[in-house]
C-alpha cells in the first residue's frame, strides 16, 4: 500500500511540475515539486515547490501516510487545523481510485483545489489515467509524446 501511495504522490508531484512550467517563463522551466518526508514526522509526506536554487520553496500540500488523505498546508511543518485544532477533512484520498483520478484532473500548482469551497470538477468519460499521462507527457516535453 506505501508503494502505491509513494507511486501517486510522485504522480501528483509530476503533474503540479508540468502545470507550473506550462505557460510560465523561462525562470518557471527550475521549478519543481517534490514529496519530502519532514523530519521527525510519523504521520505525513509534504509536496513542497522546489525553486531549484538549494532552498525549498513552499510547502504545496501535506499527505496523510496511514489514510492518502491530501490535506492542505498551513505551513512549513503541518496541514491545516480547524478552529477545533483538528486537521481538517481531506478533499481527496490517494489510496482511492476515483478520488486520486478527481485530485489528478483537479490539481493546480497554488492549491486552490484543496480549498474547502472549491468545486470539484469530475474527469470526463472516457479518460483514462493512461491518457491523463500521456497529456502530463505532453506538457513536461513534447518529444517524449512518441515514447508513450
Amino acid at each position: 500500500m506505501q508503494d502505491l501511495l509513494q507511486v501517486r504522490i510522485n504522480a501528483l508531484a509530476d503533474k503540479l511540475t508540468a502545470h507550473y512550467r506550462n505557460g510560465s517563463g523561462e525562470w518557471a522551466q527550475r521549478i519543481q515539486f517534490i514529496a519530502e518526508k519532514p523530519k521527525g514526522s510519523q504521520k505525513y509526506i509534504r509536496i513542497v515547490m522546489d525553486e531549484g536554487n538549494g532552498r525549498g520553496g513552499s510547502v504545496h500540500a501535506f499527505v496523510a501516510l496511514e489514510t492518502g488523505g491530501l490535506h492542505k498546508s498551513a505551513g512549513w511543518t503541518s496541514p491545516a487545523r480547524g478552529r477545533d485544532g483538528k486537521v481538517y477533512a481531506p478533499k481527496f484520498n490517494l489510496l482511492d481510485d476515483a478520488s486520486f483520478e478527481a485530485a489528478m484532473y483537479n490539481c493546480d500548482p497554488y492549491g486552490s483545489y484543496l480549498y474547502a469551497d472549491y468545486k470539484i470538477k469530475t474527469p470526463q468519460a472516457g479518460i483514462s489515467l493512461y491518457e491523463s499521462a500521456k497529456e502530463m507527457a505532453a506538457l513536461l516535453a513534447p518529444e517524449m509524446q512518441e515514447s508513450i
